[in-house]
């Protein structure tokens, strides 16, 4: 058994956004540096013009983002808290192709992490250690 004291990640279609800012979504209570939250938004193809300002009021929830950019932003803040095991509870059919691929090249290239993923649309991860299908 390996003990750590670092956070496990959850994402689902679900997941929620917090009234505030998009960096106080990001970061919560904990401080990152601007470059690793640009850095973060970037990897995952938030970047667009909505995505600038840091600072600027995220709508109830949200709103007026896509739900392929709500569970982009929720992966970001989730990466940004250092998990050691993330879930990705079926969010693979809210992201378009190219999303989809963003968000597989970064997840794919981070190697301290081990990635639990559920999905009944095609996969977001291609490359795995075990892989386990469960059928009825």
């Amino acid at each position: 058994m390996v003990r750590t004291d670092r956070p496990v990640g959850y994402i689902s279609v679900d997941s929620s956004l917090l009234s505030g800012s998009l960096r106080e979504n990001l970061v919560l209570d904990a401080t990152i540096d601007e470059s690793r939250l640009r850095q973060t938004l970037d990897s995952l193809g938030l970047t667009g013009p909505r995505f600038l300002d840091l600072d600027a009021p995220l709508l109830g929830d949200g709103r007026g983002l896509s739900t392929g950019e709500r569970v982009r932003l929720a992966i970001a803040r989730a990466l940004l808290a250092d998990p050691v095991i993330l879930f990705l509870d079926d969010v693979a059919g809210v992201l378009d192709h190219n999303a989809r691929e963003i968000v597989r090249g970064t997840l794919e290239g981070i190697t301290t992490l081990a990635i639990v993923e559920a999905s009944v649309d095609d996969p977001i991860l291609t490359t795995f250690f075990q892989h386990v299908e469960v059928t009825e």
